[in-house]
């Protein structure tokens, strides 16, 4: 069976302290890494080093990931982040408290560690199948 090159989505759910969860995706497509490197690079030319906004390191990554958990608000109502812009999500997280960010920053690069390491586990297993030939030949 060939793999599949499109990313499916899916979701996972993290729980974090005091019973609280995180709604992820599973992976993020190519546009979404992409986009989440490309808010973190203050200014990139070819040899030159690379210029990263430290505001934005983590927080560029969480905005790709996250689409809902169960955080309140300081009078109890649920802060609603599905379904909101990558700049309102962004505002959001930098209205959290520094722990719980850093909690949600941590969980979340566990969840991307794991998925990178299942991608890796079913690549090894499909490696032992016959690969099909990357052109075919023709009779002439």
């Amino acid at each position: 069976m060939a793999r599949t090159r499109f990313v499916t989505p899916e979701t996972h759910r993290l729980t974090i302290s005091d019973g609280e969860w995180l709604l992820v995706k599973k992976r993020l497509t190519a546009g979404e890494a992409r986009r989440a490197f490309g808010r973190q690079v203050k200014r990139m030319a070819v040899n030159e080093t690379t210029e990263i906004d430290p505001n934005q390191v983590g927080l560029s990554m969480m905005v790709e990931y996250l689409i809902d958990w169960s955080l309140l608000d300081p009078a109890g109502k649920p802060v609603v982040i599905r379904n909101t812009t990558p700049a309102e999500r962004g505002a959001i997280l930098e209205g959290l408290d520094p722990d719980t960010f850093a909690e949600i920053w941590s969980a979340l690069t566990a969840h991307e560690a794991a998925m990178e390491a299942e991608r890796e586990q079913e690549k090894n297993a499909s490696a032992g199948e016959t690969a099909s030939s990357a052109t075919s030949t023709s009779v002439e």
